[in-house]
């Protein structure tokens, strides 16, 4: 109970700036139409922690930091149960999902971790001692691997800087932290190191988001690039 604990703390503590991001997003929208009452629909996927989720509202995610879990159409799928693994992995733990469906993430077998790409029944091993962190809408997939950043499109993997990568829009633009603590973006094969921290994410449009801690852009902030959120 206490290793599982564990792994759930430090998936959570990953995600939470972003996580705050978002919820400063909703709230500044939340004052701005402050005289319109939302309406909301919840719904209850069972005990797992989501990743990520498309404009189809699949959800992929993991339980206890082992299990992938992907929930389409009102189910939930136990992904490391799902027959197009070549081996029978320890863990599994998906961590994107773009909007044809095609997950990526990482699975532990008996001799490494392997970053991988399911496309339906189709298992795509993208590279050993690797993770999948994200996948476009044209099937580029970010890898952290030996500590480098690396971008696999059309079957091939390219390195392109030493840090860690967390998000990709439709255009291959990639942000991430870099491995000396800078906020990066990569754009068209250029290197920008936006700030001191981290950025977590990119839209279609450009715009980033990211966190900042002491000595950083905007100290104790999450920032969207040029602007301030709290």
């Amino acid at each position: 109970m206490g290793e599982e604990f564990d792994k759930r703390v430090v998936r959570f503590t990953k995600r939470l700036p972003l996580a705050a991001g978002i919820l400063a997003i909703w709230l500044a929208t939340s004052v701005a139409h402050a005289d319109v009452a939302p309406t909301y629909s919840v719904t209850g996927m069972g005990d797992f922690y989501p990743m990520a989720i498309n404009d189809s509202g699949q959800v992929v995610g993991h339980y206890g930091g082992t299990s992938g879990r992907l929930y389409t159409n009102g189910q939930m799928i136990v992904l490391d149960q799902h027959p197009p693994f070549p081996y029978s992995p320890f863990e599994v733990v998906p961590d994107g999902i773009n909007n044809s469906g095609r997950i990526v993430g990482w699975a532990t077998g008996a001799h490494e971790t392997d970053a991988f790409l399911l496309d339906g029944d189709q298992y795509t091993d993208v590279a050993p001692n690797s993770f999948a962190t994200a996948i476009n809408n044209s099937n580029q997939i970010v890898v952290l691997g030996g500590g480098q950043v690396g971008l696999y499109s059309g079957g091939q993997l390219t390195n392109l800087c030493a840090g860690d990568p967390y998000g990709i829009n439709d255009s291959g633009q990639i942000v991430g932290r870099t491995s000396d603590g800078y906020a990066f973006l990569y754009s068209a094969g250029q290197l920008t190191n936006l700030c001191a921290g981290t950025a977590w994410s990119i839209n279609n449009s450009g715009q980033i988001v990211g966190y900042s801690g002491p000595g950083g852009c905007v100290p104790w902030r999450i920032w969207q690039w040029n602007r301030v959120l709290v």
